[in-house]
């Protein structure tokens, strides 16, 4: 049987439902909670071989808005219309030419969206969801101009945000800085932890201590922002436990805060690691049965992760598997929901979308495929060829 399963990285919780997109674009779906089915909500334009593009989605009354990675000129937001189900397009470039390059995190503050650029030089975006208006917070880059990072790594060098009380704070990878900024004066705090080691893009909040990943993803770093005392936990580089690294020698996707363990999330392995606040210690808890473990996949195992209140949603990347960590009392549970692709898409749009993304496609028969050339004439047919053979026929029919 061909893969029907819709592949996502990211999403918006609306309550009864997940609005999402597929990695490759193709569409906006909505998965129900009740059953985890599907349902086309609206087909977009193919988006090719850009993955992922699609970071971050928030929900503004009866709008949905999905925020690019990259803000340029051919990549707009969207913004889907729950009540007339219709797409719009919005690009930040011809709003304001000083906004562009590559943006990581995303924080939700009210009405409000703060786009944090991956580069220090570049701007910090707030984007107002109910004006459209863009206004750039120029505090922030006064701030971290005297910051020296390592201009070789090209990845991402500002970690996600923690708000606690108006202040929103984060990381600068390579460096022992975290930045606070105040998100109702855009006022910029820069905090340099005493410790030698550096930050990675992962932190979290416990109440008391934040906690950070390493640089290298060798160990967790605490900081007591009252006291001013941080401390470092290694983790053994010498255990075979070690999840599989990425190309930057990197394997922590996520770290959750619990009441007495903290959560630490691979990106590409089958088990979690959760650390005693009380004695360091560490422990490995194998999550995934290794039928739905994608060792070669691109991309993270988990993928995404949904908090609501103290409960996170881990959603792994191509598996049918959804974890439930409950992190007020540290209780780890798993769920197999297969969210799979509309049952009334058609043997040619499940085929388009198999080939798109990469699966094991349908074999549709000749007949089927003709069927639908004479359907539709036009050049953007092209896309529906099902596998070699139908491109062959197709040209020979065109020419």
């Amino acid at each position: 049987m061909a893969d029907r399963q819709l592949i996502f990285m990211t999403a918006c919780d609306i309550g009864d439902g997940l609005i999402t997109i597929d990695e490759v674009g193709i569409g906006i779906f909505r998965i129900d909670k009740s059953d985890m089915t599907t349902h086309l909500l609206e087909r977009l334009e193919n988006m090719g071989t850009q993955r992922h593009v699609y970071r971050a989605i928030e929900q503004f009354g009866n709008e949905i808005f999905f925020f690019p990675a990259f803000l340029t000129l051919d990549i707009p937001i969207l913004v889907y219309h729950m009540d007339s189900h219709y797409t719009e397009h919005l690009n930040l470039r011809e709003i304001n030419q000083n906004v562009g390059g590559r943006y990581g995190a995303t924080y939700r503050a009210g009405d409000c969206i703060w786009l944090f650029p991956e580069e220090l030089d570049k701007h910090l975006v707030r984007f107002y969801l109910d004006s459209r208006r863009i206004e750039i917070v120029p505090e922030w880059n006064e701030a971290t101009k005297n910051i020296i990072v390592n201009d070789a790594d090209t990845f991402v060098k500002v970690s996600n945000v923690i708000e606690i009380q108006d202040e929103l704070y984060h990381a600068i990878k390579g460096t022992n800085f975290i930045l606070q900024i105040n998100k109702k004066n855009q006022q910029v705090v820069c905090h340099e932890i005493p410790t030698e080691k550096k930050f990675f893009i992962r932190l979290d909040y416990d109440g008391e201590r934040f906690w950070i990943a390493e640089s290298n993803n060798q160990g967790i770093i605490s900081w007591n922002p009252t006291t001013q005392e941080s401390q470092y936990y290694p983790i053994s580089s010498s255990d075979e436990s070690i999840p599989q690294r990425d190309m930057w020698g990197k394997w922590i996707s996520h770290i959750l805060c619990g009441k007495k363990y903290l959560w630490i999330v691979p990106q590409r392995d089958g088990k979690l690691l959760k650390m005693n606040y009380e004695n360091g210690n560490f422990e490995w808890i194998e999550i995934f049965p290794h039928k739905f473990c994608v060792q070669k996949e691109k991309g993270s195992i988990i993928g995404m992760i949904i908090k609501n209140g103290n409960i996170a949603n881990l959603y792994p990347h191509r598996s049918n598997l959804l974890i439930y960590l409950d992190l007020d009392n540290d209780v780890l549970l798993e769920k197999y929901e297969k969210i799979l692709l509309p049952d009334e898409w058609t043997d040619v749009e499940l085929t388009e979308y198999q080939r798109c993304h990469e699966l094991e496609t349908n074999r549709i028969a000749y007949n089927t495929y003709l069927d639908c050339l004479l359907q539709k004439a036009e050049a953007d047919d092209r896309r529906m060829a099902a596998c070699t053979n139908g491109e062959n026929i197709w040209w020979n029919i065109k020419n």
